[in-house]
C-alpha cells in the first residue's frame, strides 16, 4: 500500500535530534489507541502529521504532547503513518512511527490499579498499577468525566503516579484514573474511578476563657484544636507575653491543652497578653498554629451589697420590713453583720435569714441609721450605712366651739397635721354625756343632736396611720339653754308689760341690756357671725344657708331666739316702705303688710308658712343702737349700715285701735302707739 504523507509545517530546520514518541505498535479496526511524546516539558510546541486513514485524530495537551488515534470500525487500511515534531525556536526534533492494522488483539493480563477510591479537595493520593512486567513503560491520564483535568496535578513516577485534587477544584465529583501501557506492541488501558469529597479541613485552634475571671482565685484558658488528623500528636506550649499592670502572673499546666492562670497584687482591672503555640505531628507531615491574645483580668472584689426597705420613714412604734442582699461576685465565701448605731431610735429583729423587723422606738423628728457590713475570706470589705426617717407622731387639733346650746345642732371639727394621703381611717367614739349620734364618726366633721339638758359631752377622736400606728385625742363640749331674746345695746331696761325703767327691777326682761346681755359673755357661743352678741345666718329661697350678704340671700336667721326674719332690700322690701296695715283698694302683693305676707307665705319663702308682724319682744331682740355695727346692716342685706332717719318699727301688739311701734333714731331706742290705719314701716317674722 503506498504511504501519502502529509506536507511538513515546518519547511526549515536546523540539527535534528532524536524524538521520542511512546505508543502502540498495532491498533485494530474500531480502537482507539494514544501516543505521547516523551520529555515534552523541553519543546515549546508538538506538531503531528499523520497519511491518510479511514478513523479520527485530535491532539491534547499544554503542549499537544498527546496525539489520541481512533479508527473506523469498518477500515481497511494496512499501516498508518505518523510523524511528530518537536520544536523549540528554529530547531526541531523529528520522530516517524509506523503503526500497523492487524485483528485479533490478545486480551489483556490481569492488572489493577492500587489506590483510594476518594479523594478530598485539597487532598493528595498515590496510585499504582500493579501486576505489570518490571520496566513496563506507563502513561498516566487522569481527567473528570467531562474530559478535563483542570485543579488537578498529577506527578507520573514509573508505575505510581502521585494525584492531588486542589482546594479550589470545580470539576464533576468524580475522576478517572487512566494507564496507559504497551505490551507485545499493542496499546491497553486500566482504569479507576475516584470520587471527590469536600475539602479536609484544616486544623484550627479555639480558645475558651474563664467568664469571671477575678484576680486571687485560679482560672484558665482552654485550648481546643478542631480537624485533628488522624493519630496525630498534639504539643502545647503556653507562655506569658505581657504581665498585667502592676502586677504578675503565674502559668500552671503550661504544656496542657488546659493552662491554670493566677493573678496577684491587682487593684485596677488590667490587661495582659498571653501566647499558645501547638504543635501537630503526624507520619507524614506538621502542622504548627500560634495564638497571641489579651484577657482582661479585674480585680478581686469585695462583697457587693443592697437591701430593700419596705418604708424609709417610722411613725413611732410603727414596724416595716427590711431585705439584706449580700452577693460575692466571685462567689467565695462571706460573713456579714447588720448593727444598730442608733438603739435609742429603733429596735432590729431578725426574723429570717436576711430578714429583719425594724420598729421605731422614740416620738421624735430623728434620722436611724443601721451598718451593712461585709467581708470575703482574702480581707476585702464593704460597707453599706441604711438611714430611716423617724417621724414626730401628729397631733389632733379641735376646732370647734366648747359651749353650744341645747337643742341645737352641735359641729365637732377636728383636723390633723399631716396630709389626707397618711390617714387610713377615722373613727370618734362619745366617751361621756347623754347618748349622741354623730352622723358620720369616719370624716374629720361630725355632728350631733344636742337634747334639752344643759350638759357636758365628751368624745374621742382615733386616727389609723396604718402599718399599726394610731393617735387619738380627747374633745369636750357644754350646752347651755337658749337665751330668748337678744341684747339691744340699751342702757335701760323694759318689763314685759313695755314698760321703760332706768334702774334695775326684778320684774324686767333679762338679757336686754349691756349689763346683763349675751355680749357681756367672755365666752359667747356663736353658731354664725353678727355685732355684738348676736347670731345671724343667711339664707336663700329655699332656705338653705349661703354666705354672709351673698346676692341670692333672701331672709336672716337669729340662732339665740330661733327666729327668720325677711331681708328688707332696696329691690324688694326697702326698710324705709312705709305701708298700711290693710288697704282695701290694694290689688298688688305689695300694696299692703299683709299683701305681702300672703305671698311670702304662698311661696314659702326660706321654708317658711308662717310669716307675719313681729310681737314687741320679738321685734326688740332683733334691734341694735349699736351705730358701728348695727343690726339694720343684716337685715337690709348690708344696704343700710346705720339709721338714715327716723324708723317707725309696727308690731302686732294691739291696744285699743293702736299698735305699739318702736321708734328708732340715730342712737335712740323708744316706743309709742299709733293708730292701727297708719302707714308704718314693718319688719316680718317667722316662727316656726
Amino acid at each position: 500500500m503506498k504511504h501519502l504523507w502529509l506536507p511538513l509545517v515546518l519547511a526549515l530546520g536546523f540539527e535534528v535530534e532524536a524524538l521520542e514518541v511512546h505508543g502502540p505498535k498495532y491498533i485494530q479496526p474500531g480502537e482507539a489507541v494514544m501516543f505521547n511524546v516523551v520529555d515534552s516539558e523541553k519543546y515549546q510546541q508538538i506538531e503531528w502529521q499523520q497519511s491518510f486513514f479511514n478513523g479520527e485524530i485530535y491532539t491534547t495537551g499544554d503542549k499537544q504532547q498527546t496525539l489520541q488515534l481512533a479508527l473506523s470500525p469498518t477500515s481497511t487500511d494496512s499501516y498508518i503513518f505518523i510523524r511528530a515534531y518537536g520544536i523549540d525556536g528554529w530547531n526541531y526534533d523529528i520522530a516517524d512511527l509506523e503503526l500497523e492494522i492487524k485483528q485479533n488483539k490478545p486480551q489483556p493480563v490481569d492488572v489493577s490499579i492500587q489506590g483510594p477510591e476518594k479523594l478530598s479537595k485539597g487532598q493528595s493520593a498515590d496510585y499504582t498499577l500493579m501486576g505489570l512486567p518490571a520496566g513496563t513503560r506507563i502513561d498516566w491520564v487522569i481527567a473528570d468525566e467531562f474530559g478535563n483535568d483542570r485543579g488537578l496535578k498529577v506527578t507520573p513516577n514509573g508505575d505510581s503516579v502521585t494525584l492531588k485534587v486542589n482546594k479550589r477544584y470545580s470539576g464533576s465529583d468524580a475522576l478517572t484514573v487512566n494507564a496507559v501501557y504497551v505490551q507485545n506492541g499493542w496499546q491497553y488501558i486500566q482504569t479507576k474511578s475516584v470520587t471527590i469529597g469536600t475539602a479536609v479541613p484544616q486544623p484550627e485552634l479555639s480558645l475558651e476563657f474563664d467568664a469571671r475571671y477575678t484576680a486571687l482565685i485560679n482560672g484558665g484558658v482552654k485550648a481546643t484544636v478542631n480537624n485533628l488528623p488522624a493519630g496525630a500528636q498534639v504539643d502545647y506550649a503556653w507562655r506569658v507575653v505581657t504581665p498585667p499592670l502592676a502586677s504578675s502572673i503565674t502559668l500552671f499546666n503550661e504544656a496542657t491543652s488546659n493552662v491554670a492562670l493566677l493573678a496577684q497584687n491587682l487593684d485596677v482591672a488590667s490587661k495582659a497578653t498571653l501566647a499558645l503555640r501547638v504543635e501537630i505531628t503526624t507520619n507524614e507531615q506538621q502542622a504548627v498554629l500560634e495564638k497571641e491574645f489579651d484577657i482582661t483580668i479585674n480585680p478581686n472584689l469585695a462583697p457587693q451589697l443592697s437591701h430593700q426597705l419596705v418604708s424609709a420613714a417610722l411613725w413611732n412604734t410603727e414596724k416595716t420590713k427590711l431585705t439584706v442582699n449580700v452577693s460575692e461576685p466571685e462567689q467565695e465565701v462571706y460573713d456579714y453583720s447588720l448593727d444598730n448605731l442608733t438603739p435609742a431610735l429603733i429596735q432590729v429583729q431578725q426574723i429570717a435569714a436576711g430578714e429583719y423587723e425594724v420598729t421605731a422606738s422614740a416620738d421624735t423628728n430623728d434620722i436611724a441609721s443601721l451598718k451593712l457590713s461585709a467581708s470575703d475570706i482574702h480581707g476585702n470589705t464593704n460597707h453599706q450605712v441604711i438611714d430611716i426617717n423617724i417621724k414626730k407622731l401628729p397631733v389632733i387639733a379641735f376646732e370647734h366651739a366648747s359651749k353650744r346650746y341645747t337643742n341645737s345642732k352641735v359641729p365637732l371639727i377636728a383636723n390633723i397635721n399631716v396630709p389626707a394621703s397618711f390617714i387610713q381611717n377615722v373613727t370618734w367614739r362619745q366617751t361621756f354625756g347623754s347618748n349622741a349620734n354623730l352622723d358620720d364618726i369616719t370624716t374629720f366633721t361630725p355632728s350631733f343632736m344636742a337634747n334639752g339638758l344643759p350638759q357636758e359631752y365628751r368624745f374621742e377622736l382615733e386616727v389609723d396611720l396604718g402599718n399599726g400606728v394610731k393617735v387619738t385625742n380627747d374633745t369636750k363640749v357644754n350646752t347651755f339653754p337658749v337665751t330668748v331674746l337678744n341684747d339691744t345695746g340699751d342702757r335701760r331696761l323694759i318689763d314685759e308689760a313695755d314698760k321703760w325703767y332706768g334702774a334695775s327691777s326684778t320684774t324686767v326682761l333679762q338679757g336686754l341690756d349691756a349689763q346683763h346681755g349675751r355680749d357681756s359673755e367672755s365666752n359667747l357661743i356663736k353658731l354664725g357671725s353678727g355685732p355684738d352678741g348676736f347670731d345671724f345666718m343667711f339664707l336663700d329661697e329655699q332656705g338653705q344657708i349661703v354666705e354672709n350678704f351673698a346676692a341670692g340671700a333672701q331672709c336672716l336667721k337669729d340662732n339665740v331666739s330661733g327666729l327668720t326674719w325677711l331681708l328688707k332690700s332696696s329691690d324688694s322690701y326697702p326698710l324705709e316702705q312705709q305701708l298700711p296695715l290693710e288697704d282695701s283698694l290694694c290689688t298688688g302683693s305689695k300694696c299692703s303688710v299683709n299683701a305681702i305676707i300672703r305671698d311670702l307665705n304662698a311661696r314659702s319663702l326660706c321654708g317658711k308658712q308662717d310669716w307675719k308682724i313681729p310681737s314687741i319682744n320679738q321685734t326688740l331682740s332683733i334691734l341694735s343702737i349699736n351705730q358701728q355695727n348695727s343690726t339694720l346692716a343684716w337685715l337690709s342685706n348690708n344696704e343700710l349700715a346705720s339709721v338714715q332717719g327716723l324708723l317707725n318699727l309696727r308690731t302686732s301688739k294691739v291696744n285699743e285701735q293702736k299698735n305699739y311701734v318702736f321708734l328708732l333714731y340715730g342712737e335712740e331706742l323708744n316706743g309709742t302707739w299709733k293708730s292701727v290705719e297708719d302707714s308704718a314701716q314693718f319688719l316680718l317674722v317667722a316662727e316656726q
